[in-house]
């Protein structure tokens, strides 16, 4: 699937690059990235699995072990 957005391509390419997971605080400037989410339905293994977390700091922590536990970076989106 070719990217047609930033949001597409970022996400297509964290996958490409070893991540699993997209830890996810969401706020206002999320909607680009729910779209793409959205088209990718139908190909939900080119893109990361979301997991949305109510706190930054929880966010951070978990995308941080994860990668002590595997050894594979990931990746969050924070409000800031």
């Amino acid at each position: 699937m070719n990217p047609q957005t930033g949001a597409d391509a970022l996400l297509q390419s964290l996958k490409q690059n070893g991540v699993d997971y997209l830890f996810v605080n969401a706020g206002s400037d999320f909607a680009p990235v729910i779209e793409s989410y959205a088209k990718h339905a139908e190909f939900p293994e080119l893109i990361p699995k979301t997991i949305i977390v109510p706190h930054e700091s929880v966010a951070v922590a978990m995308a941080h072990g994860y990668y002590l536990a595997t050894g594979k970076p990931q990746a969050l989106e924070c409000r800031s």
